[in-house]
């Protein structure tokens, strides 16, 4: 296969995302404005301020690396996505949240064993939780929206000693995946929409060093339905290979040499598991790499 790739305006785009924008020239669909990524991209953008504005006025703390970024879906009154993490007892943790403009009161839980460990549960769309494991496992983060609408939350882990991120490149990364899944959006008969299943996250965002991976399983979809994984990164990422999975085997993945990768699960079912693996495979130092489930 001849791996070419076309870069313009930041973005590189492969062969198989050539076709989607070619695609979307001559769908005679007609879409109204995409309320899915309006309402993700309203949760991102106050989330990512949230801690970026902390970050720069702390001398210790920055974005954890591995796994940094939660993005997900949320029923109104008290719904809530659970993620398991390990933590290490040699670091302090700052887990910050956020949410669309309809999610005005967002609450954040650790807990371990059954047991809440530290919480903020304020009536505010901005919650934050400093956290100091007595020692290293496996902690669930629980965040919650307890607004009277569904929402769209994010929340953004940082650890001391983490890596402090030029509000640039999460810019870059920030609009390549709005811009590329809103492409997908375009081309796609019914129109996508952010993971919505309930305990689910529909975006994954990780501070990745050139050469190492970071995988999902377990990925709950909603049966039935077609979903799209897309990759991108911050510029200073040049490739990334992405790998969708079910049952804990690789069965569709893009391993060109790109930075924008898209892998489709053609039909989920509810008797089978799910899951990605994402690596950067060349970068000019740590990049920020954020995959997005879309569903038809």
């Amino acid at each position: 296969m001849n791996n070419r790739s076309v870069t313009r305006n930041s973005f590189t785009f492969t062969a198989s995302f050539l076709l989607l924008i070619l695609a979307s020239f001559f769908t005679n669909q007609s879409k109204a404005q995409w309320s899915s990524g309006k309402y993700m991209k309203q949760a991102f953008v106050r989330t990512i301020n949230y801690a970026k504005n902390y970050e720069s006025s702390s001398s210790t703390f920055g974005f954890a690396k591995g796994l940094s970024f939660l993005g997900t879906f949320l029923d109104a009154s008290g719904g809530k996505s659970n993620f398991t993490l390990d933590l290490k007892s040699d670091k302090t943790y700052v887990i910050m949240g956020g949410g669309d403009d309809d999610a005005t009161d967002v609450d954040i839980k650790i807990s371990k064993d059954g047991v809440t460990l530290a919480s903020d549960t304020k009536t505010d769309n901005l919650p934050s939780v400093t956290f100091s494991p007595s020692y290293s496992g496996r902690y669930v983060l629980t965040l919650s929206n307890y607004a009277k609408t569904k929402a769209y939350c994010c929340l953004v882990i940082l650890e001391s000693g983490g890596l402090v991120l030029n509000t640039d490149r999460m810019k870059e990364a920030q609009n390549s995946m709005f811009a590329l899944a809103s492409i997908v959006n375009e081309v796609s008969t019914t129109g996508v929409a952010f993971q919505s299943k309930e305990n689910s996250w529909c975006v994954y965002g990780y501070l990745l060093e050139q050469g190492t991976d970071n995988s999902i399983y377990g990925m709950p979809l909603r049966d039935g339905s077609k979903h799209y994984l897309v990759a991108v990164g911050d510029d200073s990422v040049k490739d990334i290979d992405l790998c969708a999975t079910v049952d804990g085997t690789e069965t569709s993945c893009n391993k060109e040499m790109d930075a924008t990768p898209l892998v489709t699960i053609s039909k989920a079912t509810s008797s089978s598991t799910y899951g990605f693996r994402v690596k950067n495979i060349k970068s000019e130092h740590t990049g920020f790499v954020l995959v997005s489930i879309l569903r038809e």
